[in-house]
C-alpha cells in the first residue's frame, strides 16, 4: 500500500472499529509508515475510528488518505471480523483504479519496509496533543469528540 500511494511526506488517518486485531494492526502499520517516511499519522484514541469518523478527519485535516481497519466490506480474520480499507483524500473509498493497483502490488510483494520500535501508547495521550516525534514521523492521537459534535450538528439539520 505504501509504495502504491507514494507514501513519503504524506499525511494519513489511521484507526478501526475495534474488532479482532485492531490494536496489533495499528502498531504494525505505524512501524511500516515510519519506514516509508509518512510525514504524519492521525490515529484515533485507543485506535478507534469508525469509517464515517475517519472520512470526516481526512477531509477536516486535509489528509492524503486513511487506512481504516474494519470488516464491513472486506471480511477476513478467523471470524470474518477484520479487514483493511483505504479512503482517498476526499474521505471516500478508494476508486477502482487505486484498489486494482493495491491488489496488483499485493500479488507481487517480495519485501516490505518496517522499523523495530516499541509499541506506541494508544490510550493515555491527551486528545489532539503531539504524542511522539519519532524518526521524523509525527504521531497524534485524536479524540472523536469533534466528529461527534459535527454529527450532532448534521443530524439537527436533517
Amino acid at each position: 500500500m505504501f509504495d502504491t500511494i507514494a507514501a513519503e511526506g504524506k499525511t494519513l488517518v489511521l484507526g478501526g472499529d475495534g474488532r479482532f486485531y485492531n490494536r496489533e494492526a495499528i502498531q504494525l502499520i505505524v512501524r511500516m509508515a515510519i519506514a516509508n517516511k509518512i510525514a504524519k499519522l492521525l490515529i484515533g484514541r485507543n485506535g478507534i475510528l469508525s469509517t464515517p469518523a475517519a472520512s470526516h478527519l481526512i477531509r477536516k485535516f486535509g489528509a492524503d488518505g486513511g487506512i481504516i481497519l474494519s470488516a464491513s466490506h472486506n471480511p477476513g480474520g478467523p471470524e470474518a471480523d477484520f479487514g483493511i480499507k483505504y479512503n482517498s483524500s476526499n474521505g471516500g473509498p478508494a476508486n477502482t483504479t487505486l484498489t486494482d493497483k493495491f491488489y496488483e502490488a499485493a500479488c507481487q510483494i517480495s519485501h516490505y519496509k518496517i522499523v523495530e520500535i516499541a509499541d506506541i501508547d494508544l490510550d493515555t495521550s491527551l486528545p489532539g496533543k503531539l504524542l511522539i516525534d519519532l524518526l521524523g514521523i509525527i504521531i497524534i492521537l485524536l479524540a472523536i469528540s469533534g466528529f461527534i459534535a459535527w454529527q450532532r450538528r448534521k443530524d439537527k439539520m436533517n
